[in-house]
């Protein structure tokens, strides 16, 4: 599996806020967390980074194999 990902900054700002964050769970199985940043709010790019780290941790122990049957 291969999994790419891109941001892009807009126009208005001078700096990307955005964060995410994807990987692979199984060879069937894979998450992505994408967080928007905070509109060029101070420290918004360390909340959408801490968002996307916490969520993704979360999603990592909270998966199990029996979760890729349908």
């Amino acid at each position: 599996m291969i999994i790419y990902s891109k941001t892009d900054q807009g126009l208005k700002r001078q700096t990307n806020q955005d964060a995410y964050l994807a990987g692979e769970l199984s060879s069937v199985a894979a998450f992505a967390v994408v967080c928007d940043g905070m509109g060029g709010a101070n420290a918004g790019n360390v909340a959408s980074e801490t968002a996307a780290k916490v969520i993704s941790e979360y999603i990592i122990h909270s998966y199990r194999t029996a979760m890729d049957s349908f």
